[in-house]
């Protein structure tokens, strides 16, 4: 199997369908098939890089031929994504996490 198969099981897994991916990468769809059909080593490096960001996987790796994921630290993902929310909304994720940790759990 090539990697562009691999690939395409890959985002087909996580985004449901290649259309669905490219919208949320913002990449034309015509740009994807022809990464695909061209194959990855002669696309954009900028493209490769959003594909692979969006993946999770290694870019360095990917130009390898291996589908390899990134390993990140889960607490800076989750501050990351707090950091997207409205200011009145991460109040309320701040006192839920409060609200917890005086009842003993945890998160």
């Amino acid at each position: 199997m090539s990697i562009e198969d691999r690939l395409k099981e890959l985002i087909i897994e996580k985004y449901g369908n290649m259309v669905n991916f490219c919208k949320q990468i913002n990449m034309a769809n015509s740009t994807l098939a022809t990464i695909m059909k061209s194959g990855v080593h002669k696309a954009n490096v900028s493209n490769i890089i959003k594909i692979c960001k969006a993946l999770g996987i290694s870019a360095d790796e990917l130009a390898n031929g291996n589908i390899v994921p990134i390993r990140t630290d889960p607490i800076i993902e989750y501050a990351k994504r707090l950091s997207l929310l409205s200011p009145d909304v991460r109040e309320d994720v701040y006192k839920y996490i409060d609200f917890l940790e005086s009842k003993g759990g945890s998160l």
